[in-house]
């Protein structure tokens, strides 16, 4: 028998009740190394199949749907509803998580022009981890498709942007 717990995450129209994997907590040592680089990659076991389908239902649309990827994507909720995911989200923000609506396709294609430092929220930064931004590559990054980087340290900026 799996040892779990219950959750209230993920919908923004209302709570999910679902049953959480300990497996997929993070560690002590993963939180403290969240807390002083910022960040926490998470590995999904989808087939690889999953992850070129959504990237061809990226690579087909004629528009960016903005906020409405989930929408119009509707298998990026598998991502986030992954046992992995869930885990890691539950470690750093808690049982009652709730995933907001803001998310977004970015797509630079290589040779494109460049993408000027970008950040998601205000510089009202604290030191309660309350908010994540999740990052989901579907096909592997290359050099040619340019830089995607974090900053260690800079999620307590609290500075002008």
């Amino acid at each position: 028998m799996v040892n779990t717990i219950t959750n209230t995450p993920i919908a923004d129209n209302g709570v999910v009740t679902q049953t959480i994997d300990k497996r997929y907590l993070l560690s002590d040592v993963d939180v403290a190394k969240f807390i002083t680089y910022g960040y926490h990659m998470v590995e999904l076991d989808l087939p690889a199949s999953f992850h070129e389908q959504i990237a061809q239902q990226l690579d087909g649309l004629q528009s960016n749907p903005g906020d409405a990827i989930t929408e119009t994507i509707p298998e990026l909720w598998q991502v986030l509803e992954h046992p992995a995911v869930v885990g890691a989200l539950t470690s750093l923000l808690g049982h009652n998580y709730r995933i907001n609506s803001h998310r977004h396709w970015h797509c630079k294609e290589p040779d494109s022009p460049y993408m000027h430092w970008h950040q998601d929220s205000t510089n009202n930064r604290n030191t309660q981890i309350d908010r994540f931004l999740g990052l989901y590559y579907p096909r592997t990054i290359t050099p040619e498709m340019g830089p995607t980087i974090i900053v260690p340290g800079t999620q307590f900026r609290n500075a002008p942007t």
